[in-house]
């Protein structure tokens, strides 16, 4: 059996396994992993940022789909999945005191320090719960007094807004016994180095539209201007303008609940603009 027939022969055994794991999802991957190797005609490099992506491409086998010609690289996780070791212990450790109240999103629980995780303190008897907003973690420390509540700030430079906006308002509230890990991940340095990183790596790379929300918008528009012109990047941009509608609606109705004295519903929608459009002043004011 030649080189070639054996990869062909791997690609079906490949095919049949995730099919039959994945059910009708498998079936749409072969179907579309096919299709790539039909078309390919060059070699191709490809790196996923996304932790979340990483567990997909090796839980299904999706290396085993792919042609030769394409190889697949991965790269850095989002927050969640990059968040250090040390800071994982930490906040195990943390979790685990009778006298505290620990907050954290959903995603977190499952992340794995160097013993165990945030969900097997919980099932041990720990306070840990699952918020959705560092606001959410705020009302929590308001209503028990008598306990430290530590919220576990996880994100991208993004998510800093709202956090802050957190810690603010218990200091304006007197709420001492309110507490936040940070765990904040930068994307500047990483924009700062993408045009070299392409250029060395002589690829396209496809973004979601909010890639480089972070930057002042000038140069965000200078390098995706020259990207599209040179025909290096493809980019999405039907979640940037929906994310920028989004905020617009939350920034206007959090205003107008501030000025009827809502104050608490104004913050959440306020907080929910700052969200989609970190850079968002008026929200953030």
């Amino acid at each position: 059996m030649s080189g070639k027939d054996r990869i062909q022969r791997d690609h079906q055994i490949a095919g049949r396994l995730v099919a039959a794991r994945a059910g009708g999802a498998g079936v749409a991957i072969a179907s579309v992993a096919r299709r790539i190797r039909e078309v390919v005609t060059r070699d191709w490099t490809l790196m996923e940022v996304c932790g979340g992506q990483t567990h997909s491409i090796l839980k299904f086998g999706l290396e085993q789909f792919l042609p030769e010609q394409v190889e697949l690289i991965h790269g850095p996780g989002c927050p969640v999945c990059v968040t250090p070791l040390e800071l994982i212990d930490r906040a195990v450790a943390i979790a685990g005191r009778p006298d505290v109240i620990f907050c954290s999103f959903g995603d977190m629980l499952r992340v794995p320090g160097s013993r165990e995780d945030l969900l097997t303190v919980k099932a041990r008897g720990g306070d840990v719960r699952i918020v959705y907003s560092p606001l959410d973690a705020l009302k929590i420390a308001r209503g028990h007094p008598e306990r430290r509540v530590v919220f576990f700030a996880v994100g991208f430079e993004t998510t800093a807004p709202a956090n802050a906006m957190a810690v603010q308002r218990a200091a304006a509230l007197g709420v001492d016994n309110f507490a936040v890990i940070v765990a904040h991940v930068l994307v500047p340095p990483a924009l700062d180095a993408l045009e070299e990183i392409v250029t060395l790596s002589d690829c396209m790379m496809v973004a979601r539209g909010d890639l480089g929300v972070e930057l002042p918008p000038e140069k965000r528009k200078k390098w995706l201007d020259k990207a599209s012109y040179e025909g290096r990047f493809k980019v999405m941009d039907e979640w940037a303008k929906t994310a920028l509608k989004l905020c617009e609606l939350h920034r206007k109705f959090g205003l107008k609940l501030k000025e009827a004295g809502q104050q608490q519903r104004a913050i959440q929608h306020l907080e929910k603009a700052v969200y989609y459009h970190a850079m968002d002043r008026e929200a953030i004011c």
